[in-house]
C-alpha cells in the first residue's frame, strides 16, 4: 500500500463542512460582508500588482501567462467580466489596461513555444480578444490569423510534446479559448486536425504500456496530471467537442479509467505512472486537476460512474488541500479551490461550495498572502492568481480555471 504523506499540507482537522451559504450568496452571487471582503481584497491586491510590475515583481522578458505580465493582461479581462461587469467607466478601464499590458508581449513573439501558459499561443488568443473587445478589429485578426499558422509547429514537430503546459494540447487550448470569445475567427477544422494529431499520438506512444489507450511522455516519464499528464490532454480534448462517439467508446473512455486505475488508495491521482508517494494534491500533479475530467467525462462518455469517482477524487483535496506550498494556482490552495467549485457547478450541491468558501477564507486569513507576495505576482505562483480566485468567487457558477478551463 503506498504511503501517504502529509508534509506537504496543514491538517485543518475538519471532516465535514458546515458553513451557512446565505451569509455568503444571494441568488447565486456573493453578498453581504462576504463579497464587501472579496472585493476589499480584490481592491488592495490589483494596488500591490501595479506596484510590483513597476518594482520588478514580474521577471524581466517574461510574457508568457503563467507567470508573465500576460497573466496580469488576463486577470484584467477577468475583472472585467466579474467585479466590474456592471460598471461601464471601470469595465473599460481594465480592457484597456489588459490591452496595454499585452501589446508588449505581441511584439516580443518568438515562435518557438506555442501554448496557451507559456507560449505565443496565449499571448494571440488574449490579443485578439482584447483587441476586439477594444474595438480594433484588424489587429484581432492578425492575431488569429498568427494564432492559427501555429498550428504547423504543433502539427509537423516531432519534438513536440503533447501535454498542457508545453505541447500540443496547450495549442489547442489557445485555439478553445480564442473561439469561446470570437465564434467566427477560429476555423473548426484546424481544431478537428490538432485534437486528432494529439489522439494519434497518443495512440502510438501507448503501445509500449499494457492497459493503456493513450499515453503521453515529458522529460522521460509517463505524467498523468493536469500540468504535464493525461488528465489535462483527455481533459482539453473532451472540451474541444470534436471527438467522434466512436473515438470517445473506444479510446476516451478507456483512458479515463485508466487513470482510474492509478489512484492511490486515498484516490488521489498518481502524478505520474513511476510514482510510489502519495504526496502531491495539488492542480499540477494530483486529484484536483483530475475532477474536471471526471466530471466531464460523466457529462460526454454515456455508461461510467464517473460523478461519483469524481466525488471520491475529491476527498483528499478536502483532506489535505490546505498546502504550505502556498495559495496560488498551479501547486497551492486555491488552485484546489477549482476542484470544489467544479463540483458544485456540476451537481448543484452546495456542500461543494461551501468548501470552496472554506479555502478562500483560510487563504484570506494567512498574513503570508500579503508578505510573501510582494516580489511573487505570477497568475499561477503569485498574487495574481490569488485575486483571479477571488474575482471567481462573486459568481462561482461562472468559475473556470484560467488556461485550463474554457470560460463560461
Amino acid at each position: 500500500m503506498s504511503e501517504v504523506a502529509w508534509t506537504r499540507c496543514f491538517q485543518h482537522g475538519s471532516t465535514t463542512c458546515t458553513i451557512d451559504l446565505t451569509e455568503y450568496y444571494t441568488n447565486g452571487a456573493a453578498s453581504g460582508a462576504w463579497r464587501d471582503n472579496i472585493v476589499k481584497r480584490v481592491e488592495e491586491g490589483m494596488v500591490r500588482l501595479e506596484t510590483g510590475l513597476k518594482n520588478g515583481g514580474f521577471k524581466k522578458g517574461d510574457y508568457s501567462i503563467y507567470s508573465g505580465t500576460s497573466g496580469l493582461a488576463l486577470l484584467y479581462l477577468r475583472l472585467s467580466e466579474t467585479l466590474y461587469t456592471n460598471n461601464p467607466t471601470k469595465r473599460r478601464q481594465a480592457l484597456d489596461r489588459a490591452l496595454e499590458l499585452i501589446t508588449q508581449p505581441l511584439n516580443k513573439l518568438n515562435g518557438r513555444r506555442l501554448t496557451f501558459l507559456c507560449g505565443d499561443g496565449g499571448v494571440l488568443a488574449l490579443g485578439a480578444v482584447l483587441y476586439t473587445l477594444c474595438d480594433n478589429s484588424a489587429v484581432a485578426r492578425h492575431c488569429t490569423q498568427g494564432l492559427q499558422t501555429l498550428s504547423e509547429l504543433a502539427l509537423t514537430d516531432r519534438l513536440m510534446s503533447q501535454e498542457l503546459m508545453y505541447g500540443c494540447a496547450g495549442y489547442l487550448f489557445a485555439l478553445l479559448f480564442t473561439k469561446k470569445y470570437l465564434p467566427e475567427s477560429i476555423d473548426s477544422k484546424l481544431i478537428a486536425r490538432v485534437a486528432t494529431h494529439i489522439v494519434a499520438v497518443g495512440k502510438e506512444e501507448a503501445k509500449c504500456c499494457s492497459g493503456a489507450t493513450l499515453l503521453y511522455t515529458w522529460h522521460e516519464k509517463h505524467y498523468l496530471g493536469a500540468a504535464h499528464g493525461l488528465a489535462g490532454i483527455l481533459y482539453t480534448l473532451l472540451q474541444s467537442n470534436t471527438v467522434s462517439p466512436a473515438e470517445l467508446t473506444n479510446t476516451i473512455a478507456p483512458s479515463v479509467n485508466y487513470l482510474l486505475s492509478q489512484r492511490y488508495p486515498s484516490n488521489n491521482l498518481r502524478s505520474s505512472l513511476s510514482s510510489q508517494l502519495d504526496q502531491l494534491v495539488q492542480w499540477c500533479h494530483g486529484s484536483p486537476g483530475f475532477v474536471p475530467l471526471l466530471t466531464e467525462s460523466h457529462d460526454q462518455i454515456p455508461g461510467g460512474t464517473y460523478l461519483q469517482e469524481a466525488i471520491r477524487c475529491a476527498t483528499p483535496i478536502w483532506q489535505r488541500g490546505l498546502l504550505r506550498k502556498g495559495h496560488g494556482l498551479c501547486h497551492g490552495t486555491l488552485g484546489n479551490a477549482y476542484a470544489f467549485l467544479d463540483m458544485y457547478q456540476r451537481t448543484d450541491d452546495p456542500t461543494w461550495l461551501s468548501k470552496a468558501v472554506h479555502f478562500t477564507e483560510w487563504s484570506m486569513s494567512q498574513r503570508d498572502v500579503a508578505k510573501n507576495y510582494e516580489k511573487d505576482m505570477k497568475l499561477f505562483d503569485g498574487l495574481a492568481g490569488v485575486i483571479y480566485l477571488y474575482c471567481d468567487m462573486l459568481e462561482p457558477k461562472s468559475a473556470a480555471f484560467p488556461g485550463f478551463q474554457v470560460p463560461k
